[in-house]
């Protein structure tokens, strides 16, 4: 018996692929154009740090972790973008 890929993946694979195609991709700036109407939060500044501000999540001693997690999340997008996707 031939050694045949697992045919139930090839057709998920293929339905979303195929639906990939019909749908249009958005991004951010996009997002509020086409969806106009969402719903704003903003938690009270009290349940979310030391004093009503955000010293306890963000301050002096833990700041420099940004600029590598933006790095980070940088290199993982330009790693997921497919090369057809990339702008020239």
């Amino acid at each position: 018996m031939p050694n045949w890929p697992n045919i139930g993946q090839v057709n998920k694979d293929f339905h979303a692929i195929k639906k990939l195609k019909r749908s249009k991709l958005l991004s951010p700036s996009e997002y509020p154009d086409m969806y106009p109407r969402n719903q704003v939060i903003s938690p009270c500044p009290t349940s979310c740090g030391n004093n009503g501000y955000y010293d306890t999540w963000l301050n002096g001693e833990n700041d420099w972790i940004y600029r590598h997690l933006h790095q980070v999340a940088d290199t993982l997008e330009n790693l997921a973008t497919p090369v057809i996707m990339r702008p020239v």
